[in-house]
């Protein structure tokens, strides 16, 4: 007897000589399956390794393992000796299945009808709006007494088969004809997706047609099925189905079913041609996510470490497979505390690393490379290529220019890519990586693609802002010095109108800041402190102020490391007008510091800038005389660097001034004198301004 110690075999014959009953029987293969993978040092066999091993199929070998089918003599045999049971084990085992089979016969058939569902999962929480959806299909269902189909479509991980399997044990009456699951292994990295005909005969066996009585061909195994239902509703759950192509052959066969079919594509094909539901899966709410926890891990320890909970919800990105995988560890873990298990997950190289456990049933790794594998390669170097661009969103010209792809490949692309859920289609035609997903990307680029992907990013983005900042105002030149040629294959965005650039900045923004807060981790790069540049020539009138600054402030922290200071002017030019509405001290240290470094250079435009940022300064700190003199230099220095613009809003800043020392009539004069300046007549409306009691920051609010 190798491998098996003589006390741990006399408890296992003596348990098998007290089994009485299916469960009991299927507790004791679980115990010989668990043995086996400590003795021989390596992970449990997986039901499905088993059942491919011995062409089962796998619903039938978790109902041998679960205590919810006899196995038949051929097959218990075959398991008992796989799973490494001595010879007095076997015989033993033996007499225990054919006590269960006579005890069986001698008391009758069951009365119950089949059930062929995975164990029930006591942590599964949440998705009430869903759960709702299917009770009214059931509703639906049982009136009109006719095959009904539901999609519960989703990406990878994120619960549609845990929903369908739920909701499935919890309606267990009105399916007289019984409750079956069957995985189609649609998205399975190592076997082929099961054929109908392989569907249809492994059905046929979980209703009591043996192998042996069933015909060739799946139009005759139809006739079985239906024959064996006989108008007996039954609730078939297609499980992880890769194409419409995969159940439409079952779905005649089906009559009188509720048929809930899971996948990672939307299958319309089902929605058009059979009127099928569509259920669409996101991720649960942070309140679910954390009762999801609190039921795997235990009350007691949530509890204990709130904080540390929310961090490892922020960590999974409340991917339900991550949570699981997450709360397996600290189950096994009992002795650290959520905060370790939370360390362990941010000192990963990216979070996926402490996400893969090794068996592909549990991994998010390898759920997410079964989704990518399935797209074609334009759509998996597109979705490699995301993971370059910060987010949280993008249009399809910024994933063009990313990819250097023509825009309607691109979009193309992105389509295949939101159909099995690797990215979302977000509102207004934009896309979306969720976090862990945009993690799996980046482990998949190809160093020699990020670089020039990068590069094609930020011309894209630099190009776009430096046209909207233009159209703002359009005398003053934005950022012109040092603007690199545009990457091939970049696409620049056109804006016909002030409108439609200004509708562009406010869907942007985020998308902006995002790729100055990247500054810090990338290379130098001019585009970077030039995207900087032109995003603070009117980021005091449209921006969010806030996060602004601190994105701005990586960006200076960068320009000072690398000792460039025309850029240094600019980033401080920039922080200053965002200080001085909530730190004036640190405004005028930067706008001080901008104007000498722009002396330095004999920068006329840029003192021009600065001094007129100083006047609205001195404004706000009710410095009339501070503010006219910075007028006045600001209205020289741009006289000097020849922009008639800058000269005109030197002319209305002095017409401010004067209106606020209550001479209205000198007001107006310098009002006129600016709109000499102008390219188009504002006079009107221009005095009307400057008379009015309202100040400037009204004037710029209302985008004047």
């Amino acid at each position: 007897m190798t491998g098996v110690d003589a006390s741990g075999e006399r408890t296992l014959i003596v348990e098998a000589a007290a089994v009485t009953t299916v469960s009991e029987l299927g507790a004791l293969l679980r115990r010989l399956r668990l043995r086996l993978g400590h003795r021989k040092g390596r992970s449990v066999p997986s039901y499905r390794e088993l059942a491919n091993a011995n062409g089962w199929s796998h619903g039938a070998v978790g109902g041998y393992f679960s205590g919810r089918v006899l196995p038949p003599v051929d097959r218990f045999d075959t398991l008992v000796l796989q799973l490494g049971a001595s010879e007095a084990e076997q015989g033993m085992l033996a007499s225990a299945r054919d006590r269960v089979d006579e005890r069986r016969r001698s008391t009758g058939p069951a009365t119950e009808a089949p059930c062929f569902l995975p164990v029930s999962l006591p942590s599964f929480v949440g998705r009430t709006a869903e759960l709702a959806a299917l009770d009214t299909l059931h509703g639906e269902y049982s009136r009109a007494g006719a095959t009904t189909v539901a999609v519960i479509c989703g990406g990878a991980g994120i619960g549609k088969t845990s929903l369908a399997a739920q909701w499935a044990r919890q309606s267990a009456q009105g399916f007289p004809g019984g409750r079956f699951l069957i995985d189609l292994r649609g998205f399975s990295p190592h076997c082929e997706p099961l054929s109908a005909e392989a569907v249809m005969r492994t059905l046929l066996g979980y209703v009591g047609v043996p192998d042996s009585a069933q015909p060739p061909s799946i139009a005759a195994q139809a006739g079985v099925l239906q024959r064996v239902l006989n108008r007996r509703r039954a609730l078939v759950v297609l499980d992880n189905v890769v194409d419409t192509g995969q159940v439409r052959p079952l779905l005649s066969a089906m009559r009188d079913c509720l048929v809930l079919v899971t996948s990672r594509y939307d299958l319309p094909g089902l929605v058009a041609d059979l009127g099928a539901r569509t259920i669409t899966l996101g991720l649960p709410t942070r309140a679910e996510s954390r009762r999801m926890l609190e039921a795997r891990i235990g009350r007691s320890r949530t509890n204990a470490e709130p904080t540390a909970l929310d961090d490892i919800i922020a960590s999974c990105a409340r991917l339900p497979l991550a949570m699981a995988v997450v709360a397996a560890r600290a189950a096994a873990r009992p002795h650290f505390s959520l905060a370790e298990i939370g360390v362990e997950l941010r000192r990963s190289e990216t979070c996926l690393t402490s996400l893969e456990t090794g068996e592909e049933t549990m991994s998010v790794p390898a759920a997410l490379t079964w989704s990518y594998q399935r797209v074609s390669d334009t759509a998996s170097r597109l979705f490699r290529l995301l993971s370059v661009h910060p987010g949280p969103d993008l249009a399809v010209a910024a994933a063009a220019s990313l990819s250097a792809l023509p825009v309607d490949v691109a979009q193309a692309g992105l389509s295949e890519l939101s159909r099995v859920h690797l990215v979302s289609e977000n509102a207004g035609g934009r896309y979306g990586l969720h976090d862990l997903i945009r993690a799996f990307a980046g482990q998949l680029v190809r160093a020699t693609e990020a670089p020039a992907a990068r590069v094609r990013m930020l011309d894209h983005y630099l190009y776009a802002v430096r046209a909207v900042a233009g159209m703002l105002d359009p005398g003053m030149p934005v950022a012109d010095s040092g603007l690199p040629s545009v990457a091939e294959g970049t696409v620049r965005p056109d804006f016909p109108d002030k409108g439609s650039a200004l509708a562009w900045l406010y869907i942007e923004r985020n998308v902006l800041l995002a790729v100055l807060n990247t500054a810090g981790r990338m290379e130098p790069d001019p585009r970077i402190w030039l995207l900087a540049r032109c995003l603070g020539e009117f980021v005091d009138r449209r921006a969010e102020q806030g996060s602004t600054t601190a994105e701005l402030t990586t960006v200076l922290a960068r320009t000072q490391q690398h000792g460039d200071p025309a850029e240094e002017a600019h980033a401080r030019l920039v922080l200053g007008r965002l200080l001085r509405e909530t730190d004036r001290s640190a405004a005028r240290m930067n706008l001080e510091r901008a104007l000498d470094l722009y002396e330095a250079q004999a920068d006329h435009t840029g003192q021009g800038k600065t001094y007129r940022a100083l006047s609205v300064l001195s404004a706000i700190e009710g410095d009339i005389v501070a503010e006219n003199d910075f007028s006045v230099r600001a209205m020289q220095m741009f006289w000097a660097a020849g922009l008639r613009a800058g000269t005109a809003r030197g002319w209305e800043g002095l017409g401010y001034c004067y209106r606020d020392t209550g001479r209205p009539e000198e007001a107006v004069r310098f009002a006129a004198r600016a709109d000499t300046l102008r390219a188009e007549p504002r006079r009107a409306r221009t005095r009307a301004a400057h008379t009015s009691v309202s100040g400037r920051r009204t004037r710029l609010s209302a985008g004047e």
